[in-house]
């Protein structure tokens, strides 16, 4: 892929990158794209929404009622097991801790080369100066301004806060309402390059009192870091198969 095809994957990829707010079995799905398999694992301590499941089913449909306003299409969604639990038994209104693993249609069967990260990432941070100042210190003080005015059903990004050779980790933050009821959620979006398909991978949690924007993200990034050397492991080839996909 020359610089020209980079420039035009970055584009599409950060053009149409949207997150739709919206059996407990942690086995990892399959899913092919464009003749490629890819394993999804759950993360640590979350479990795979069920479409045979009534109350997963609705959840589900949700989620791509929203994607369908997007070029985002929903590959695998999962939510902390207990939380999962209470919601299908109708203990609990709503799933709050999430994570979704999207592909970008127009994509799902392109080769992509782990070097448009680095392209992907820019796009990221000037985007993200350009929507909000720049935030290039991620101080306290900052993030805390740039989420003050955010309205319901507003989503602010907040910035590139990792990169490394196959992702860029990016934030966002989100008023959302459900059930007429508003809420804080910060989510941390992975673009990532995974056996030459490009994946994006979410994580979603409540933005809960007594912690600030800082200490959300930083925790945040930490979990998701785990989740995605979890699935680049689960997709991981030795030798010349390896080589292959990088």
């Amino acid at each position: 892929m020359d610089g020209k095809s980079y420039a035009r994957v970055a584009a599409i990829i950060f053009a149409i990158i949207a997150f739709s707010a919206l059996s407990t079995n942690a086995a990892a799905q399959a899913v092919n794209l464009g003749g490629i398999t890819l394993t999804l694992p759950p993360p640590a301590g979350q479990c795979q929404l069920d479409q045979g499941v009534d109350a997963d089913a609705d959840l589900l449909k949700g989620i791509n009622e929203g994607l369908g306003r997007t070029a985002n299409k929903l590959l695998s969604a999962n939510a902390e097991c207990s939380e999962l639990a209470d919601w299908r038994q109708g203990r609990k209104p709503r799933v709050a801790n999430m994570t979704q693993y999207q592909i970008v249609r127009s994509l799902e069967g392109t080769w992509v080369s782990a070097d448009v990260i680095k392209s992907i990432c820019a796009q990221v941070r000037a985007q993200s100066a350009q929507a909000t100042g720049s935030i290039a210190t991620k101080s306290q003080t900052t993030l805390e301004a740039v989420i003050k005015d955010v309205k319901v059903n507003e989503v602010r990004l907040l910035g590139a806060f990792a990169e490394d050779a196959t992702t860029c980790y990016s934030g966002q933050f989100q008023r959302v309402t459900v059930d007429d009821i508003a809420i804080e959620q910060v989510v941390i979006q992975a673009i990532t390059v995974v056996k030459a398909r490009l994946v994006l991978y979410y994580l979603s949690a409540p933005f809960a009192a007594g912690k600030t924007v800082s200490q959300h993200i930083n925790g945040l990034l930490a979990q998701h870091q785990l989740n995605l050397a979890a699935l680049h492991a689960a997709n991981k080839y030795s030798g010349r198969a390896q080589s292959k996909w990088r």
